[in-house]
């Protein structure tokens, strides 16, 4: 009777530590799942539990991360060889000052032919007023053109050309084939008569007529 009580006292021994041993086990493996998320990848606790911030950029696009540029170092001397970019001018500021600067430095007005050979030439200094066409017996002009090639389609008073505000300004005068103004950075052809007058500069073409004059 004895040996049976011990018996039985030992089963409950071993009983009782299975059960705490499967209370610790259940505990571990909830401590477990909860250390891993849905995608079986174990969540490391050290990490900081702040959103991470968005790496910082900068104008020029590329990424700065920790005080350093990613991409392409930043260099506080922007300035190069052939000067800062930010004091350039576009290419069309620097042609308009240009083409302003050579209209103020137009000095003579020259015949040229169809392969661009100078034929005749006539200064411009120290004049505001000339006229174009062809000469008579009683009334001359500033510019005769009696000699070119197409002496036939100029009139006698065909065109004029005016100084004023600082720059040349040709103007039509009722003339029967016209005048036009190919500008020296443009591809149109200006028709005077229809635009009224023009302002030229130095390396436009003035057509009277069919005859080509340029200023210089």
């Amino acid at each position: 009777m004895t040996y049976i009580c011990l018996s039985d006292q030992k089963t409950e021994d071993k009983v009782v530590a299975l059960g705490i041993i499967a209370v610790i086990m259940i505990i571990m493996f909830l401590i477990f799942a909860l250390n891993v998320d849905h995608k079986g990848n174990i969540i490391d606790d050290s990490r900081s539990s702040s959103r991470p911030q968005r790496p910082a950029t900068n104008p020029s696009g590329g990424q700065i991360s920790n005080g350093m540029k990613t991409n392409a170092r930043i260099s506080r001397n922007t300035n190069t060889a052939a000067g800062n970019p930010l004091d350039r001018k576009p290419i069309s500021v620097e042609r308009k000052e240009q083409q302003n600067l050579n209209g103020k430095n137009v000095k003579k007005l020259i015949l040229i032919n169809e392969e661009g050979d100078t034929l005749l030439e006539w200064s411009l200094e120290g004049k505001t007023a000339i006229i174009i066409g062809k000469s008579t017996d009683t009334e001359k002009v500033d510019i005769d053109l009696e000699c070119s090639a197409f002496a036939q389609l100029i009139s006698k008073q065909h065109a004029v050309l005016n100084y004023t505000d600082g720059g040349w300004y040709v103007d039509d005068i009722d003339s029967k084939n016209g005048t036009r103004v190919k500008k020296l950075y443009q591809n149109s052809i200006l028709d005077v008569k229809l635009v009224g007058a023009v302002e030229v500069e130095a390396g436009d073409i003035i057509y009277i007529a069919n005859t080509m004059l340029q200023l210089k």
